[in-house]
């Protein structure tokens, strides 16, 4: 039984990616929920006050080679809420260790995953290169890949900090827990490299407040570009375009702050008339959201065939080969832009609102007993691989992004260690697979053990299913109870 509105009693934790926490614990509390939140980070962009300060370690007890040992200032606090949402990844223990204690318990669990906590140059390169994009890498997740900080090998090192570890086992050991023991998993199938089970999308949102929609029509257009992380946005390739276009001449102004603060950037979008959001696969961030709700035409990433939802997103959609004439075009077409600009507001308070965004979260919880999930991958399943990074970008012919420093990660081959290979065995049980999907090759590459009954793990009822790509597919009620009109003709976003 799920408890509803009022008398459900939520804590939201993690890290505030995006505002994330603050902004969708607004919306929770506009639909009646009792909601407290905590941020493990503070983030420098946006000046958010949270209901609670959790100090992570004062609720370990001892934590040995084998396991965390919660401490009473642990049950104290979790015996006061229902339902527990953990954003980016992060949980009250370390290695998510309180996932399983939580689920005895009867808790309600909600895991919102975000980017990079989740998206890993394998199997994703395959994902983003067949959308006809790069694959971007960060020097840190390069660096990382090729110097690991902790032994894999060992369970302990799981219970250090494994949000970003640019690692195939911990990012493999976190898809398990949340398989094995939450009730919802949300996150972008564009960033799901490692996903197995079926989840749910991620509506993201924004702080609507100090926005007011506002088309300025500018003969020269303001473009904007702020880029809160420039080797995830292709900023070096965005502003070289644009610098083409204006040595072309092309008439517009370019503002591009640098990593300003979220009310500064909230003034600036309201005297803009285009809003570069990021180059990449799937959906847009929250920039995109702000920029659309004030006004803006948003070029950015718009990948359909990739993350469907939500459905008929008004961005005009940009690649490398694009980006020059969809510059051109929105710089040049008023009216075209103008209509932008109006889907957009339209469509970002219809979907991102918070309360939007939070009804739609909590509307999982429901459609997870009835087991009608959005998405249902196959793309880790469909490509299992030796660990080997150098290996499988020379066998894919990867194309990656990695704007602050060449190099690519060397041939330090990944082990999943026995007590991984156990956990993702039992989670395969409890996710089940796509009929067509081969175990075996499992086997072959060490992720499982030689004993895995794989006839017995269940098989997805595909008819019931709608591809969408090579490998991923729509559950019957995919994306139920968000809009499904176009705000503005998808043949018109692509059409130049």
């Amino acid at each position: 039984m799920i408890p509803k509105g009022d008398s459900m009693r939520i804590l939201f934790f993690g890290m505030n990616t995006a505002g994330l926490i603050h902004n969708l614990g607004q919306g929770l509390q506009e639909l009646g929920y009792q909601v407290s939140t905590a941020s493990v980070t503070t983030n420098p962009f946006y000046n958010h006050t949270f209901s609670l300060s959790i100090a992570p370690g004062e609720l370990v007890e001892t934590v040995t080679e084998e396991e965390v040992l919660p401490s009473q200032a642990f049950y104290d606090l979790v015996n006061q809420f229902d339902t527990f949402i953990f954003n980016t990844g992060v949980s009250l223990l370390p290695g998510m260790s309180d996932l399983p204690i939580l689920h005895r318990m009867g808790k309600k669990v909600i895991v919102r995953n975000t980017g990079s906590c989740s998206r890993f140059i394998y199997p994703g390169s395959l994902l983003w290169n067949y959308a006809g994009q790069l694959f971007n890498m960060s020097a840190e997740e390069r660096h990382e890949l090729s110097q690991p900080k902790y032994n894999w090998e060992k369970k302990s090192s799981y219970f250090n900090s494994i949000t970003y570890a640019y690692h195939l086992a911990p990012k493999l050991y976190k898809e398990c827990m949340v398989a094995l023991y939450a009730d919802v998993v949300t996150n972008s199938s564009a960033h799901s490299s490692l996903s197995f089970s079926p989840f749910f999308a991620a509506i993201n949102t924004f702080d609507p407040e100090d926005i007011a929609p506002h088309i300025p029509a500018h003969i020269k257009p303001i473009i904007v570009h702020a880029p809160s992380r420039e080797a995830f946005k292709g900023t070096r390739d965005i502003l070289a375009s644009l610098e083409e276009l204006r040595a072309e001449g092309l008439n517009f102004e370019l503002v591009n702050p640098e990593k300003i603060p979220n009310r500064q950037l909230k003034r600036l979008l309201h005297t803009a008339d285009i809003v570069i959001d990021a180059l990449g696969c799937g959906g847009h961030g929250m920039l995109a959201n702000e920029a659309m709700a004030s006004g803006c035409a948003v070029l950015g990433i718009n990948t359909p065939h990739v993350s469907p939802i939500p459905f008929h997103r008004p961005i005009i959609p940009i690649s490398r080969e694009n980006l020059k004439e969809q510059i051109r075009r929105v710089v040049l077409d008023m009216p075209f832009r103008c209509r932008v600009a109006e889907a957009g507001i339209e469509y970002a308070n219809a979907v991102h609102r918070p309360a939007a965004a939070a009804g739609y979260m909590m509307s999982c919880l429901e459609r997870a007993q009835q087991k009608t999930y959005d998405y249902y991958p196959t793309l880790f399943l469909d490509n299992p691989f030796r660990p080997d990074y150098q290996a499988w970008i020379e066998a894919t012919s990867a194309q990656l992004y990695m704007p602050d420093g060449e190099g690519e990660p060397n041939h330090r081959k990944d082990m999943v260690p026995p007590f991984l290979q156990r956990l993702f065995s039992k989670a395969l049980f409890q996710a089940g697979v796509h009929p067509e999907t081969n175990l075996e090759r499992f086997l072959t590459f060490g992720f499982t053990f030689d004993t895995l009954q794989a006839h017995l793990i269940p098989r997805w009822d595909a008819a019931r299913l709608t591809r969408v790509n090579p490998w991923l597919s729509l559950g019957e009620k995919a994306g139920d109870g968000l809009p499904v009109q176009e705000y503005i003709s998808e043949r018109e976003l692509l059409s130049m």
